[in-house]
């Protein structure tokens, strides 16, 4: 009995020591009773005493138990358990609190579907805000773990065992020892005298050491060997659980349990406040919505009525640069003077920018309007003139040539006149340049013109004349060209010039051929020199996981993905070695351990009952095979022992040894085998998450 509380078992063991079901006689309820500090016997019979010099030592930690306890008294949150009572008896302490019923997570995970991401967060949910409740009160329990975690029958999680809680705010020497849960402890808990730097953050660690665990199946690596790795400049040994989570729980979930599990207290969430909304956090971004301001929203109705007065055009609220407005009024008094209007200016008006720019606007567009409608005109007569100047240059050149050659041979002026129609349809021009050609330029002539000094720099009829008969290269005897030749001759060079060119196409079209050609040879060699490197590389990379060399089977996967990062089997070595790496770093567990030795025993049973195809089908083939078939076949009873089970975390196998006890043949004879047979070691490896078949 403790005063009027009736133990009635241990229900187990903490660091701060032992935890009782007992009934309150008075209210005749169950209650949980903690003992602090208490010495923890090595069996239920055992009465262990405290000694003079240990009562002295504890009697502080024994006061601030009790502080302590009294103050979490006031916490009342259905997911937390409650402490109802404190007292002191036997030179120590103890806390009563509520009893609660339940499973604790460990076996609540077995479950597969309570392991989903949805459930983990149904189960997370109610335990954080029971311990924001501890924190908005100064404390941290300090000592979460999935053994305190309790989920009710109804599916309700509950917070256990306060008796490590403290106060964040107390500092000192004469307080708690160090209380650590391997693997759920950050390093800042390992110090007994580091607890100022313990707070919300401590339990944040564990918090997320216990999801880790409920989607691994196995518990974080200790924070003081990860404090080793780091210290001494190695990788973290602690694998993310971005890696090892992928594919079955979302990305953010798993990134926010990393962020909890951060070595560096300031790399971890200060608060729950922190970390819970990036737990829940969905992998849609939510959309961003800004706020608008009360000058904002005059803007925009400012800008919906300019829009109704003015219909396409609305410039309000956008500023508009000094240089932009200078160079579009500078633009809009072009426009109006291109078609002789004038822009007009209101000196002293006070417009609206949009007015004023949609005035511009107008006016801009009428004399751009105007202008096109003078262009129509003005193109058609520009072109006809052309022509006609065109037409009349090349009359006169025909006109002079056919005077300068009818000249030289005639005798009068007059039959050259008579004789040659186009002189009379050339008029005066014709004779005047026939004229000169005999008595050479006159005084005041065209050809003075081209003298320096002269005023223009124009070319001269008699100039043009001249050029125009250059070109035509007319026969010396006056007498006319022959078109159809002339064309003829045209066509040939154009026919030859066109052949020429085909035939450059066509050796440009076969070199550039040749390049493509040589570029596409060149660029399948480098392809199948990169498809045989990539196919190397997952090879070595297949062989090295298979013997569980993982650091080499990293670096030729690195090798494979530089080649081809979506190649199908990369992808598929890939999570083999995650899965590997997980396996590496996962001891073997006591599951792991019974399925081995019933697979073990089933040999056993094996190779007594001389069944061949079972001793098969648990082994892989061996020497030892043929043996026991032969001594199968000899002997009509074999008994067989395995004993010494050894399980090494090393290589992450589990060995044993078979012994042949003794071995009876048909008439009732035993015999006892030599020792080089009798005995022989078997051995089953955990190779990627599954149990091989049994090695001799």
């Amino acid at each position: 009995m403790l005063n009027w509380y009736r133990v009635e078992r241990i229900l187990g063991r903490g660091g701060f020591g032992v935890i009782y079901l007992a009934t309150d006689t008075n209210l005749d309820v169950q209650v949980a009773i903690k003992e602090y500090r208490a010495l923890l016997p090595g069996s239920e019979s055992d009465t262990g005493s405290w000694t003079s010099q240990s009562r002295g030592s504890g009697r502080d930690g024994v006061q601030s138990f009790i502080r302590e306890a009294r103050n979490l008294v006031r916490f009342k949150h259905p997911n937390i358990v409650r402490v109802m009572s404190v007292f002191e008896l036997n030179d120590t302490a103890y806390m009563v609190m509520e009893f609660e019923e339940g499973s604790d997570l460990r076996d609540h995970l077995q479950k597969p579907s309570n392991a989903t991401e949805k459930a983990l967060k149904a189960l997370i949910r109610p335990i954080s805000k029971g311990l924001a409740e501890i924190h908005r009160h100064g404390f941290v329990h300090r000592d979460i773990k999935p053994a305190n975690i309790l989920v009710r029958k109804d599916g309700s999680p509950v917070l256990l065992d306060f008796g490590s809680a403290r106060s964040s705010a107390q500092a000192g020497n004469d307080d708690h020892t160090a209380l650590v849960s391997a693997g759920y402890s950050p390093l800042e808990q390992y110090s007994g005298d580091g607890d100022q730097q313990q707070g919300p953050w401590t339990d944040i660690y564990a918090l997320g050491a216990v999801l880790y665990f409920a989607i691994t199946g196995s518990e974080p690596v200790d924070s003081v060997k990860r404090g080793s790795a780091l210290l001494n400049g190695g990788k973290d040994p602690l694998l993310p659980a971005r890696l090892v989570g992928q594919g079955r729980y979302s990305e953010k979930f798993l990134e926010a349990i990393d962020w909890a599990l951060a070595f560096r207290i300031a790399d971890r969430p200060q608060t729950l406040a922190d970390w819970i909304p990036a737990l829940f956090r969905d992998n849609n971004s939510a959309q961003i919505t800004r706020k608008v301001t009360p000058d904002e929203t005059d803007v925009a109705n400012r800008a919906t009525d300019t829009a109704k007065s003015l219909p396409g055009i609305s410039m309000l609220g956008e500023s508009v640069p000094p240089e932009v407005r200078a160079v579009r009024d500078q633009r809009h008094k072009a426009a109006g003077q291109s078609v002789g209007r004038r822009v007009p200016e209101s000196a002293g008006e006070d417009r609206q920018p949009t007015q004023r720019l949609a005035r511009a606007h107008s006016k801009n567009r009428s004399g751009r309007s105007r202008r096109l409608k003078t262009l129509y005109w003005l193109l058609p007569l520009t072109l006809a003139s052309g022509l006609a100047m065109t037409w009349l240059v090349l009359v006169i050149n025909d006109a002079d040539s056919t005077a300068r050659g009818l000249s030289a041979s005639s005798e009068t002026p007059s039959t050259t006149t008579s004789a040659n129609p186009l002189s009379v349809a050339a008029g005066p021009h014709a004779e005047s340049r026939a004229n000169a050609a005999d008595n050479g330029p006159a005084e005041g002539s065209a050809d003075d013109q081209d003298q320096p000094g002269s005023d223009t720099t124009s070319p001269s009829l008699s100039q043009l004349a001249d050029a125009a008969e250059g070109d035509a290269q007319p026969a010396p005897t006056g007498e006319p060209v022959n078109e159809e030749a002339v064309a003829a001759q045209l066509q040939a060079q154009e026919e030859a010039a066109a052949a020429q060119a085909r035939q450059l196409a066509e050796e440009e079209a076969a070199a550039e051929k040749a390049r493509l050609k040589a570029l596409e040879t060149e660029r399948m060699a480098r392809l199948r020199a990169r498809r045989q490197q990539l196919a190397q590389a997952l090879s070595a990379a297949a062989l090295q996981l298979d013997e569980g060399r993982l650091d080499e089977a990293q670096a030729s996967l690195d090798e494979a993905a530089s080649l081809d990062r979506n190649d199908a089997e990369l992808k598929a070595l890939r999570s083999r070695w995650r899965a590997a790496l997980v396996d590496a770093r996962t001891p073997v567990s006591d599951s792991d351990f019974d399925r081995v030795i019933e697979r073990f025993d089933r040999l056993r049973r094996a190779i007594e009952e001389k069944d061949v195809e079972q001793m098969e089908a648990l082994t892989e083939s061996s020497g030892q095979n043929a043996l026991f078939r032969q001594l199968m076949s000899q002997f009509s009873k074999l008994d067989i022992r395995i004993d010494q089970i050894r399980v090494t975390n090393a290589d992450k196998s589990i060995n044993a040894r078979l012994r042949i006890v003794r071995m009876i043949r048909e008439n009732g004879d035993r015999a006892t085998p030599s020792p080089a047979y009798r005995d022989r070691t078997i051995t089953s490896r955990r190779v990627e998450g599954n149990w091989s078949l049994i090695k001799w």
